[in-house]
């Protein structure tokens, strides 16, 4: 008799640490940057045509955790995209969504879905709390942590050229060095 195994969730994979989740966005970008097959295209989570994949920062994350590409047969259906990677569907839209937010640079869903939790202001709240305990209270830490957050403001990814992506991807390399440095 086969058993099942269980799947662990992007969170899991993650060890729930924010700094992983946008240092695989980063990279995960950068290393579809060099496919022959891929496009990027910010407003789908996955299309192909012609060949060609289409996808977004959360394409490229899920790849870059999984360790392995979409294709043309499997890139455009999250039900497909999850069975591909060995994730759950309902745990990968809620993934995608948040880096897709945070591509915009907006941080709550993805503080959301990697603090594990469904209310807002806990997430905020608990976040704050962690860079206090991380940082010792150390105002420049916090200050760094800040700053680098308002950074994102100006940092938004969409469709551009892959240099003007380089340049933006900036922002999110340096709040995810300063979050690793304090393991959060």
């Amino acid at each position: 008799m086969e058993t099942l195994t269980e799947t662990k969730t992007i969170r899991e994979l993650l060890d729930g640490k924010i700094h992983k989740a946008i240092e695989a966005m980063v990279n995960g970008i950068k290393n579809q940057m060099e496919r022959e097959d891929f496009k990027f295209y910010f407003t789908s989570f996955g299309a192909a045509h012609n060949g060609i994949c289409y996808g977004c920062a959360a394409t490229c994350t899920i790849q870059e955790i999984a360790g392995k590409n979409l294709d043309k047969n499997n890139i455009d259906d999250v039900v497909f995209r999850a069975k591909a990677l060995n994730f759950e569907s309902h745990d990968l839209v809620k993934f995608e969504g948040a880096i897709d937010s945070m591509r915009q640079s907006n941080l709550y869903p993805i503080l959301k879905y990697m603090l594990n939790t469904r209310d807002l202001g806990d997430a905020m709240n608990y976040f704050g709390e962690v860079i206090g305990e991380k940082t010792n209270n150390d105002p420049k830490k916090m200050y760094q942590v800040k700053k680098a957050i308002t950074k994102l403001e100006y940092s938004d990814l969409y469709d551009m050229p892959d240099q003007d992506l380089l340049e933006r991807l900036k922002a999110f390399e340096k709040l995810a060095r300063i979050l690793k440095e304090i393991d959060v």
